[in-house]
């Protein structure tokens, strides 16, 4: 039986946060795209 050489393993854990952050960071900007939408705005003469 043959046991092959261990492989290196890759963090995974930097890219598991680098994608929550990048979901926040695009939750954030579709929220104020729409609540600038909504908001009035005054017009001045």
């Amino acid at each position: 039986m043959r046991i092959s050489p261990p492989t290196a393993r890759r963090d995974v854990s930097g890219n598991d946060n680098l994608v929550s952050l990048i979901n926040i960071i695009f939750l954030l900007l579709m929220f104020f795209m729409i609540a600038g939408r909504i908001a009035v705005s005054d017009v001045v003469p």
